[in-house]
């Protein structure tokens, strides 16, 4: 599934994901999501739990990551 595709399947479905749908999302680990977090990856915790909106998380890691060419 394309990335686009994937992301209008998960907006659609709910607007906040976790950490378990981002990772399958992102193609991250959850350690690195949690170390992402740690550098300011945008998340909510809503009492125990960890969710992501997933166009905050897009907009986050573009605005810090550069995608790699060649």
């Amino acid at each position: 599934m394309k990335t686009k595709s994937k992301l209008n399947h998960v907006l659609s479905s709910k607007g906040l994901i976790d950490t378990r749908e981002l990772t399958n999302f992102i193609g991250l680990s959850e350690r690195q999501i949690r170390r992402l977090r740690g550098k300011g990856m945008p998340s909510l915790s809503i009492g125990r739990s960890i969710r992501f909106c997933p166009m905050d998380v897009i907009e986050w890691l573009k605005s810090h990551y550069k995608p790699q060419t060649g």
